[in-house]
């Protein structure tokens, strides 16, 4: 049976991978990654890397996992694109919030309580033609009194 954390990094690969203009958002995701070392896009294109770094406990049985969401881009007007697809990303993660509290509901998972994001750095790398950034984002939850902790650690 998958963890939490599992779960979660599961649902939010799958809403961001639905990223396209067909479905209304600016831009669209070529692919997504989970812990892959280096996102590295193909020409015309933009790939997403999500990182579940950290994973937090207090004694009020709150859960918080924070995630950073790596993004690379190399197109025509990488600028433009980095700057839709960051807002796209935001986009997202607002639209699918009750999603995931309701998928998350089985887990034992009472309520989201916030859903945090913050455009952090944006910098062009040995490749004049990609330019990469990245969105971190803490997930909390609060899970109730007869859920385990869910520890897994990568």
């Amino acid at each position: 049976m998958a963890t939490r954390r599992q779960k979660i990094m599961t649902l939010i690969s799958g809403y961001l991978s639905n990223i396209t203009v067909a479905n209304g958002y600016k831009t669209t995701v070529a692919s997504v990654h989970h812990w892959k070392a280096k996102a590295e896009p193909k020409a015309n294109s933009t790939i997403l890397n999500l990182k579940d770094e950290l994973q937090e406990y207090t004694t009020e049985r709150r859960e918080a996992l924070h995630i950073t969401i790596e993004v690379a881009c190399k197109t025509s007007t990488n600028y433009t694109t980095i700057t839709n697809l960051f807002q796209d990303i935001h986009k997202c993660l607002e639209d699918n919030l009750a999603n995931i509290k309701s998928a998350l509901s089985n887990c034992g998972t009472v309520y989201i309580e916030n859903l945090e994001d913050a455009i952090v750095d944006i910098s062009t790398e040995t490749d004049a033609e990609t330019i990469e950034g990245y969105v971190s984002i803490i997930l909390t939850h609060r899970i109730t009194e007869k859920t385990d902790v869910d520890e897994t650690s990568y």
